[in-house]
């Protein structure tokens, strides 16, 4: 499954989302996952996930492929392991990849992966619609600003991607200072609709716990630890989405570890009103 993850423009989440995206999937059906960076302009992934500066990506693919070298084998040697679950593949610096490139390497991320994940760039361009045609889903990350809708509905973005388009709202909030936001879910999907999209719309709330991992080779902590929260739930009901569409499934150790969490969760829950009893 080959998912690409975009967003209207910078600044709205795009790669934090895509990582915790594919991290979540990885880790809930235990399968290797491959993370690609198509953003020569801000290589965000390798700052994230790469503990040194030695990168492996998109030019060492380019190179082999040109020279007629590459292989199953060698495809190998254009990514880093990130960890047990997670490689990823850098991007370019030294080539422009073609359209033939990308059919071939749209190919061997699924001849070798079971999942990839690619980041693309934002806003409109050729280079990131060429691999929107490639993947089986695009999830498209949005804020909750009425002025992005414009923004897609001028450029025309996602056009003619029927089933594979999602929507991510990204640091949703219902309220702010007990003050409710006029904005809300209700409206974003009242508004694709009218720019003409049925497609599911997910939100990911605003999670200071995720800002806190959110530092350079760190990101993963928060998503492939042992944390809890809404966050955490709402990334896991978006990744079952994109899995109802291939033969994947959901490990069961997953399943078991997750309802762990969950049991201790409630239990600590239930105890503080008994602690507070006490003290007092």
């Amino acid at each position: 499954m080959v998912i690409s993850v975009t967003a209207p423009k910078k600044g709205l989440g795009q790669t934090v989302t895509a990582i915790n995206l594919g991290a979540i999937i990885a880790k809930s059906v235990n399968k290797k996952l491959l993370f690609v960076d198509i953003n020569q302009y801000c290589n965000d992934i390798e700052q994230y996930l790469s503990n040194t500066h030695i990168t492996k990506g998109l030019d060492d693919f380019i190179s082999l492929y040109r020279s007629g070298m590459l292989s199953e084998e060698s495809f190998k040697l254009c990514v880093k392991e990130v960890n047990g679950n997670i490689d990823m593949m850098g991007t370019y610096h030294c080539f422009q990849i073609k359209n033939s490139e990308i059919e071939e390497l749209a190919q061997h991320m699924r001849n070798s992966y079971d999942i990839a994940v690619v980041d693309t760039l934002g806003g409109c361009n050729m280079l990131s619609e060429d691999f929107f045609e490639k993947s089986d889903y695009v999830v498209v990350v949005i804020n909750q600003l009425k002025n992005i809708m414009p923004l897609i509905l001028k450029n025309q973005l996602y056009r003619g991607y029927g089933e594979k388009i999602i929507f991510v709202v990204n640091k949703y909030l219902e309220t702010k200072d007990e003050q409710r936001i006029n904005y809300n879910l209700e409206h974003i999907k009242r508004d694709l609709t009218k720019l003409g999209f049925k497609q599911p719309v997910f939100t990911l709330d605003f999670d200071i716990n995720l800002m806190n991992e959110c530092n350079e080779q760190t990101l993963l902590n928060y998503v492939m630890g042992y944390h809890s929260g809404i966050y955490l739930e709402q990334l896991s009901e978006i990744a079952t989405h994109l899995l109802k569409g291939s033969d994947l499934e959901i490990d069961s150790q997953y399943e078991v570890k997750q309802n762990g969490i969950l049991r201790r969760l409630i239990s600590c829950m239930t105890m503080i009103p008994l602690l507070k009893q006490f003290k007092s």
